[in-house]
């Protein structure tokens, strides 16, 4: 009968020592948690009470007036060409913006507002 190596058993019982090391562990005990204040909802901000245009990465929003709308249009061309916000956007029903408004999007550091159409998405 052949016998085996020092090497190949060597290995053998190191890989029942990882093994056997795991089912060994220590159970960890879940801590309790103690339940937080829910901040009151501000008037205008998301069902969850979260105030999205008070955020630091939002850009300020604002629903430009007929006026100006006129102008952009003149301007630009057709409403159609515009690029387009979905009245689900989470800013856009914050603001309360229907289908058909235009939407100013002033990002901090650039000279020229981005304008968006607000479409009924689906």
């Amino acid at each position: 009968m052949p016998t085996r190596s020092k090497r190949s058993s060597s290995r053998r019982s190191h890989a029942k020592k990882r093994r056997g090391s795991k089912a060994g562990s220590k159970k960890v005990e879940s801590k309790k948690i103690k339940a937080q204040e829910v901040p009151s909802p501000r008037p205008g901000s998301e069902p969850g009470g979260f105030d999205l245009m008070s955020h630091v990465l939002v850009p300020q929003h604002e629903i430009v007036s007929q006026e100006e709308r006129e102008e952009l249009i003149r301007k630009f061309g057709p409403l159609r060409l515009f690029p387009k916000i979905l009245v689900t956007d989470p800013v856009v029903r914050q603001l309360g913006a229907k289908p058909g408004d235009v939407v100013k999007i002033i990002r901090p550091g650039e000279k020229v507002p981005a304008y968006r159409v607000v479409v009924k998405g689906g």
